[in-house]
């Protein structure tokens, strides 16, 4: 991606103000801060090692790839929400839960409100769902795609154990990319293989080299 080229992105007051419109759940939120956290960490790496990252691209879309997420689950299981939702937020989720059917992918339904505001941020989002990662192009497609298989919830874990926890939730995605000819693990390792062959950095210490760079 060039980055001589203006970027229209929302700001990061706009990014909390997009949450707040969405009713993005709280623990979603701390999901998408999690994966900024990977994200951005990464791409500063590379930036480091040379590699043409546009930073802020990273920074908005892991902030923003999940901002619309209840339309995807079965169903929204309020007893099990790690706190208690609003009305107003329930009232939002079932009307985007009407709008959007669980078929369509959360990437696509991420992609489409933003794609005309947000064109290049959209595909980067777009780009992210584990079922999309053979379209990833840019550093800024890979780093999103990658830092999102690097949280579960609200913690930074390894890929393996991301891996483990999706084929749990989602078991059909896995059944079908091995009848399509797919091998999920294996591109997520490849990624993982590319991102970090550029590093003096291995997988497992990424989380302590987050921590420690933050104490800074």
């Amino acid at each position: 991606m060039d980055q001589k080229k203006q970027l229209k992105l929302p700001t990061k007051a706009e990014v909390m103000q997009i949450w707040d419109l969405y009713k993005t759940p709280l623990h979603v939120r701390k999901l998408l801060q999690q994966v900024n956290r990977v994200g951005v960490y990464l791409a500063k790496q590379l930036i480091a090692v040379g590699e043409n990252v546009i930073l802020d691209l990273v920074d908005r879309a892991t902030l923003l790839h999940d901002t619309l997420r209840v339309t995807e689950w079965k169903s929204l299981s309020l007893e099990k929400f790690p706190y208690t939702p609003t009305s107003a937020e329930i009232a939002v989720w079932t009307e985007q839960r009407k709008k959007y059917p669980p078929h369509i992918p959360h990437s696509k339904i991420n992609y489409d409100i933003f794609h005309e505001q947000y064109p290049e941020m959209a595909m980067v989002i777009f780009r992210h769902d584990l079922m999309n990662l053979p379209l990833a192009e840019t550093w800024e497609d890979k780093i999103v795609n990658y830092a999102d298989r690097r949280v579960e919830q609200d913690q930074i874990v390894s890929l393996s154990e991301r891996l483990h926890q999706l084929n749990k939730r989602y078991p059909f995605l896995f059944q079908n990319d091995k009848m399509t000819g797919r091998d999920i693990w294996a591109e997520n390792k490849k990624l993982e293989q590319e991102i970090f062959s550029k590093l003096s950095l291995q997988p497992d210490q990424l989380l302590k080299a987050i921590q420690d760079e933050e104490k800074i």
